[in-house]
């Protein structure tokens, strides 16, 4: 199954580099979406979220998993169990 995952962050935040840090070591290609840009803020705070890391991920059939802060069980769940 095919995921598309995109991260929300901002500059100086800790828990954002160590969640880019675990995609990265586990093989998880992701876009990331700075919030320091105001087109990327509005992404988020349309979905009513003022804290990041906030990772959207889509699944293949079209689901989405929302997952809020960097939650590593969550992250292990959704993107490494097949």
């Amino acid at each position: 199954m095919e995921k598309n995952v995109v991260v929300y962050t901002k500059d100086g935040c800790i828990f954002c580099d160590k969640q880019k840090n675990w995609l990265t070591e586990n093989s998880i290609h992701y876009t990331e979406r700075n919030v320091e840009i105001p087109q990327y803020r509005k992404e988020l705070l349309d979905r009513k979220v003022t804290g990041v890391p906030y990772t959207i991920l889509i699944l293949g059939d079209q689901k989405e998993v929302n997952i809020e802060g960097f939650d590593v069980n969550k992250l292990e769940r959704v993107l490494l169990e097949e």
